[in-house]
């Protein structure tokens, strides 16, 4: 049904709190750190995880999929578009949705319900919500999350990427204990 579904189905466990933290359940690199930086976005504001790529080679070839993150001339974010409803000039876009959002309680519940289905994969789409709040002109804050901790595992192919990247976290964190 999609990702905003998803999130109304625990609007009635999450009563009574004042802001409501997303993830995607395919992000195993993501940091305690990372998490605690939404944390500083003001109440009132919309927060959205994003991560930049200099290209979509190699390993960073699984951000390829990911929705883009479209500003305007002023490098407001307007939009969250689905890579299978990009434009073709939308997907030359290098900043990327990785899947992390923190909004105002209130506001989200009134809101993710709103969500409509039409687009490619028929579904209800989260970052529709993106949409409304920039309409309603709503303050939305970007908040960058490392190349690294955005990456999900959705195939066999980012598994092995995942290994890999596993591995590299395990050998820099003994080449800097073996120098203390």
């Amino acid at each position: 049904r999609g990702t905003a579904h998803a999130t109304s189905v625990a609007e009635h466990v999450l009563q009574g709190v004042e802001r409501v933290l997303v993830l995607y359940g395919d992000l195993p690199f993501l940091s305690a750190q990372t998490i605690a930086k939404f944390a500083e976005c003001p109440v009132e504001h919309i927060g959205i995880g994003t991560t930049t790529v200099e290209d979509f080679e190699d390993e960073r070839k699984t951000f390829f999929s990911f929705g883009r993150i479209v500003r305007d001339a002023h490098g407001k974010v307007i939009d969250i578009r689905e890579k299978k409803d990009c434009t073709e000039k939308e997907m030359s876009i290098q900043e990327v949705n990785t899947g992390l959002y923190s909004f105002p309680a209130t506001w989200l519940w009134s809101h993710v319900t709103k969500t409509e289905t039409n687009n490619a994969q028929g579904e209800h789409y989260l970052t529709d919500v993106i949409f409304m709040a920039m309409k309603e002109g709503l303050p939305i804050d970007t908040v960058d999350v490392p190349v690294k901790e955005s990456f999900g595992i959705s195939s066999q192919e980012d598994l092995k990427i995942a290994h890999n990247i596993t591995k590299e976290y395990r050998l820099s964190s003994v080449s800097s204990t073996e120098k203390k």
